[in-house]
């Protein structure tokens, strides 16, 4: 049973979606099926990136995640940025900035560039200076360690998208050594992982991410439906961690 099947009043803010066309993908990415998943399932808003800036041209994608949520409400633009071009990626942070954009995303798997990057750290830096809430994949292991020296010295928030059981303790490890950091839910759909990362790091740093269309929320929905976890705590990780965060940015 969902949350949205058991009617409980909670505002769902997704943190992991994205729009667009993938050349690797069948699944429908249109915005439309985006926000035609996200409201059947109870989200009134989602942080959403245009693919075209994860494998083409980030400006190009960026400027149609800003149009984006001009024409869609419930639409957080995420700028991306392809370090690998360097040149004119920080301008890029600045552009965005001045556009209110609050989160930047990241994708060294499909790009193929190491977490432990000089020019990442480069644009961590600048991030820091400007204001915003990094995303960054964290499922393989030996990740979050990468992460986590990343931003060291850093005061940017970080969220760890896509750790699952099998570098869970390894994420862990990594939350209880910066407070900087966070994880989202893409992957948690094991028995009593909310249970356990609550007693471990904290309510507060676990974020609601679905990673939809490409996957369907309906999953760790219910995970978090049916946990034991208390309602303050749901709501905590469904919006209220998120929201908090995106505040911090000015």
């Amino acid at each position: 049973m969902s949350l949205a099947d058991k009617n409980l009043a909670m505002t769902i803010f997704d943190s992991n979606t994205f729009f667009g066309f993938s050349p690797r993908e069948k699944a429908d990415y249109s915005l439309d099926a985006l926000g035609e998943m996200l409201k059947s399932n109870g989200v009134s808003k989602a942080i959403s990136c245009s693919l075209r800036g994860v494998y083409y041209d980030f400006k190009e994608g960026n400027d149609e995640s800003v149009a984006a949520s001009r024409e869609h409400p419930w639409l957080v633009p995420a700028a991306t940025i392809d370090p690998r071009r360097h040149l004119g990626c920080l301008a890029e942070v600045e552009r965005m900035r001045l556009a209110k954009v609050k989160a930047f995303r990241f994708f060294p798997d499909v790009q193929g560039w190491p977490l432990d990057f000089l020019p990442m750290r480069n644009l961590l830096q600048e991030i820091g200076r400007l204001g915003g809430v990094v995303f960054l994949p964290a499922g393989e292991s030996g990740a979050p360690t990468r992460i986590l020296h990343l931003a060291e010295a850093l005061s940017v928030p970080i969220v760890m998208v896509g750790a699952n059981y099998s570098n869970l303790a390894e994420a862990i490890a990594c939350l209880l050594a910066s407070e900087n950091l966070y994880l989202d839910t893409q992957q948690l759909v094991t028995p009593m992982v909310l249970e356990v990362l609550v007693q471990e790091v904290g309510i507060q740093r676990i974020i609601f991410g679905s990673r939809a269309p490409e996957r369907h929320l309906r999953a760790i929905l219910n995970v978090i439906a049916n946990s034991t976890l208390k309602e303050t705590e749901k709501q905590s990780i469904l919006s209220d961690n998120l929201l908090r965060i995106l505040e911090t940015v000015p």
